[in-house]
């Protein structure tokens, strides 16, 4: 009974690993299929600041010509006991509601 667990898990493992891999390739690389759509080109970094040690970065990713997934979002955090990466796929139009947001939040008026 227990080599037929065995088996399960194997093939649990291999099944997980093979989509991963198949998502990787299709959408080209790791952080393609971590958004799930291939992205074009990096537009910008910006470098942020946190509380304590490390550093933190935003990402902007041009995604593959999607509808919902236009833009990648990527929030990166670095330190010396690990690295952690937040991806967030953006519309165009969530990407316009935000940049009318950031536009209040330092006081300057959207031109329409």
């Amino acid at each position: 009974m227990e080599s037929n667990l065995d088996y399960l898990f194997v093939i649990l493992f291999l099944f997980v690993a093979g989509s991963i891999i198949m998502k990787m390739l299709k959408h080209g690389g790791f952080k393609g299929a971590i958004f799930g759509a291939g992205i074009q080109r990096t537009i910008a970094e910006v470098p942020g600041s946190g509380p304590g040690f490390g550093c933190l970065s935003l990402k902007a990713h041009k995604l593959d010509n999607s509808p919902r997934k236009s833009v990648g979002i990527e929030l990166s955090s670095k330190s010396f006991s690990g690295y952690q990466m937040i991806p967030m796929t953006l519309s165009t139009t969530e990407v316009k509601q935000l940049t009318a947001l950031l536009d209040q939040a330092i006081g300057r008026k959207r031109e329409t």
